[in-house]
């Protein structure tokens, strides 16, 4: 280790405005990467009063630094401690300038020493951390913090990751010192490069290749090593087994799932099994799954609908190690924009070495850095700083992998073919199918969790597009680009007023004199060449996009979305999603579809016949509920319209996390502006306070009484058990705007074949949704709450008994009977 030694610094203020913000208290370790060599720390007393928020994240309180010296009196231990030392702090520019403030109101210099901030360094070595606050770094490292926010306890925290940061780099290869030398000498960040050529001279480091010995030794593929004995019989894992472990409780619903999974698999069969709540059907059909792989030898895919699902998944995989099964791997795989395109990689390294790129340059390390250590080249892996950076620089492109030892997704499609278990998403699947890509290897099986909405999964993977103004930066097109869009502008005043969305035909292009400059434009796409590699991409695509929405395809909507700002994009999906993967169930291996909402009633005849699976084939099973709903949970229903007043009245008089369900933004922001003035409940809105996530995190970290507003996204996949959530309320019966062009050409198309579009797609549709919505409600055996349902549609129309219905073994009661109406 070097003994260069250096001033690691940390001020706590006052946190006021800069030309106000004062010391309260600071601290200066003299220390080399191997040891601490001196200390000087004091108390400030500031001018102004330390306000309240500060005394509580410090803990100094006013009372502590009224007898302490005024900054006058301790500049001098300053300058003294910190002498001609390299600063080191964690976002040592605060720290620097806090001081410096400080000095100049005494009219003494300032300091001036060269600074290293471990910021910089943990963007450089620790490039998928997921957060760079010091205290959650020295969590993750395991280096002590004894009281954040505490000059001399975050001063050693800061020394304690310098030190880290030292180990790493005397195990960096050479090639990554040098790149570091080349783009910090000469530039602001001289003090890295200087620390870094420390090292550089006084250690030997690897002579590698970037990334090819790494890549070498590749393996996303992980492996529960199994028992010595393991058990092949499904039911006497579960009955017996299984119920031995002290973290497993028996569920009958689960044991016979996980048969049906079982015997489809054996008998190549397709099943659609409705699962309840709390089945713990991953489990159910993991462990038929992994037999079943490692029996034939043949992957078994596991598709869920979301990242986040796949993600649990992969827990779920981490808890099996106490089941005696067989030896068996798995892995997840993503899209092929998630990993990194090496290729991409090596032209940016080069724009750097270059210096025909700037900017960003420790971030840039970090990268590198990364691509040296990940088995996956997954770019998720990496902090959201470095990901922001360079994410649209250097994801994986190509149609098709690069069949080199070096390529990411050549080696993920190569290891997925001998990988027992591969996890992946809806979209993903059927875009590998789509684009016929072959990222998924053939499989013995699929399992589709959380099946309920892979119709609309389905046709937003064919879905075709085409933004017409991003072709008007090329000079030979945009004149075509221009008239495209006075016609559409001339075509959409003359017929149709204003309009954001508007369904449109080939007859109707032609009609409006559009198609023949459509064609013109695919001509001069074809005969373009450009030398940016990205450009070019983007110019196939369109190219390629064109082409298909030229075709007219049956069985495909076509509509224009008109952009305010001017432009439009042509968009074009499939009606009926059924036709489009007949190919793909035709040669399919066995199926597993699973939700807890895939009935109407008891009958699985609209899933069926949405995915186009042949009901004589096809096995179905409808699990029975785990939940005493008719004990855990009532449902109080309007017969009559409640209005803004009433509902506010209600939501301020409750006592409960409550979670209210809307199915259109504009009446969430009518409603929240009503609300934030009349109730003393908090309310968290999505997209007023912020993303699902976001809300949902801010919802979770208040234990007391607290209401969220939500969209579509909490309808479904939202786990609150207990007290984080003890009522919902639901208010408009999730049915599909009927004027969405998609909907609407689904709508005419059951017309035109004699059905009716109400009573077979929307009315179904909708039972669905809200079988997810109330789904929210009660996720244990231990639950209990409340659903109330707004909408007075359950009660006064023919087709309301189809929700009651749903609501069948709950305690039902009037709204009226919670609030009274005025």
């Amino acid at each position: 280790m070097s003994e260069t030694r250096y001033a690691f610094i940390d001020t706590e203020g006052t946190s006021r405005a800069n030309n106000e913000n004062e010391i309260i208290e600071f601290s200066i370790l003299i220390a080399s990467s191997e040891h601490i060599h001196s200390t000087t720390t004091s108390l400030v007393k500031p001018t102004h009063s330390i306000p309240p928020f500060v005394e509580q994240l410090t803990g100094i309180k006013n009372h502590i630094v009224a007898e302490a010296p005024p900054f006058a009196s301790v500049a001098d231990s300053i300058y003294e401690a910190i002498g001609d030392h390299c600063i080191i702090g964690h976002n040592v520019a605060f720290d620097i300038d806090l001081i410096n403030i400080s000095l100049d109101r005494l009219q003494r210099p300032r300091l001036t020493n060269p600074c290293i901030d471990t910021q910089d360094l943990c963007k450089m070595l620790l490039p998928n951390t997921t957060s760079y606050q010091l205290s959650n770094i020295a969590t993750t490292l395991g280096f002590p913090v004894a009281a954040s926010h505490r000059a001399t306890d975050d001063a050693t925290a800061t020394w304690h990751l310098f030190k880290y940061c030292c180990d790493q780099l005397t195990q960096c290869p050479k090639v990554l010192l040098k790149t570091m030398l080349s783009l910090f000498n000469g530039s602001e960040k001289q003090p890295l490069h200087d620390w870094v050529y420390e090292y550089y001279c006084n250690y030997n480091h690897t002579e590698i290749l970037p990334y090819v010995h790494y890549i070498n030794g590749f393996c996303d593929q992980k492996t529960n090593h199994g028992h010595t004995q393991p058990i092949y019989d499904v039911d006497h894992l579960f009955s017996d087994t299984l119920n031995q472990l002290p973290h497993y409780s028996y569920r009958h619903v689960q044991a016979d799932m996980a048969q049906h999974c079982y015997t489809a698999f054996e008998n190549t069969t397709n099943i659609v099994i409705e699962s309840p709540t709390g089945t713990g059907k991953s489990l159910a059909y993991i462990i038929p799954a992994v037999l079943t792989a490692v029996r034939q030898q043949a992957p078994i895919i596991l598709s869920t609908k979301t990242k986040l699902l796949q993600n649990q998944l992969v827990e779920t995989l981490h808890t099996l190690h106490d089941i005696p099964l067989p030896s068996f791997s798995y892995m997840v795989i993503k899209g092929k924009k998630n990993y990194i395109d090496v290729t991409e990689f090596d032209a940016l390294l080069h724009r750097y070495l270059s210096h025909s790129q700037t900017g960003r340059t420790v971030e840039f390390i970090g990268l590198f850095y990364w691509i040296l250590n990940t088995k996956t080249g997954d770019l998720s892996e990496l902090h959201t700083t470095i990901f922001s950076a360079f994410n649209d620089t250097v994801y994986y492109r190509a149609k098709t992998p690069n069949p080199v030892p070096h390529c990411f997704v050549h080696t993920l499609r190569k290891k997925a073919k001998q990988t027992d278990l591969v996890i992946t998403n809806h979209a993903l699947l059927f875009a590998d199918y789509q684009a016929n890509t072959h990222l998924l290897p053939k499989s013995a099986g699929i399992v589709f969790d959380e099946a309920h909405d892979l119709d609309s999964v389905i046709q937003t993977c064919f879905e075709c597009t085409l933004a017409f103004r991003p072709l008007t930066h090329y000079s030979v097109l945009a004149p075509i680009v221009h008239d495209i869009h006075d016609r559409i502008s001339d075509a959409i005043t003359q017929g149709h007023g204003i309009t954001t969305e508007l369904p449109i035909s080939h007859a109707w292009l032609d009609d409006n004199h559009i198609m023949p400059l459509l064609h013109a434009l695919h001509h001069e796409i074809n005969g373009l060449t450009v030398n940016d590699t990205d450009g070019q991409l983007r110019l196939d695509q369109s190219l390629d996009s064109l082409s298909q929405l030229l075709s007219d395809r049956p069985n495909y909507a076509h509509w224009l979305s008109v952009h305010k700002r001017g432009g439009a994009t042509w968009h074009s999906a499939p009606v009926d999603c059924a036709p489009v993967i007949q190919p793909f169930l035709k040669k399919a291996p066995p199926l597993i579809f699973t939700s807890a909402t895939l009935c109407i009633g008891h009958s699985f005849h609209y899933f069926l016949t949405t995915l186009g699976l042949c009901p004589t084939t096809t096995h179905t099973v409808k699990l029975p509920p785990l939940f005493d709903y008719a004990t855990q949970a009532t449902a109080y229903i309007s017969t009559q319209d409640v209005t803004i007043n009433q509902l506010a009245h209600y939501l301020d008089q409750t006592t409960k996390k409550t979670l209210v369900l809307f199915t259109a933004f504009a009446t969430l922001k009518h409603m929240h502006a009503h609300c934030k003035k009349s109730i003393r409940q908090p309310i968290l809105a999505q997209r007023i306070h912020g993303t699902h996530d976001a809300v949902l995190k801010r919802f979770l970290s208040i234990d007391s009484p607290q209401i969220l507003f939500g969209l579509d996204s909490f309808w479904e996949g939202v786990d609150l058990p207990g007290l984080q959530l003890e009522t919902v309320i639901i208010q408009k019966l999730p049915f599909a705007p009927p004027n969405q062009p998609l909907i609407e050409a689904k709508l005419a198309r059951i017309e035109s074949e004699n059905g009716n579009g109400f009573m077979d797609f929307l009315l179904p549709k909708s039972i669905l949704k809200f079988r997810q919505g109330i789904g929210r409600l009660i996720r244990t055996t231990q639950d209990s709450g409340s659903l109330i349902v707004l909408d007075s549609r359950v009660t006064s129309k023919s087709y309301g008994r189809l929700f009651r219905q749903e609501l069948s073994d709950w305690t039902c009661e009037q709204f009226e009977n919670v609030i009274p109406y005025h």
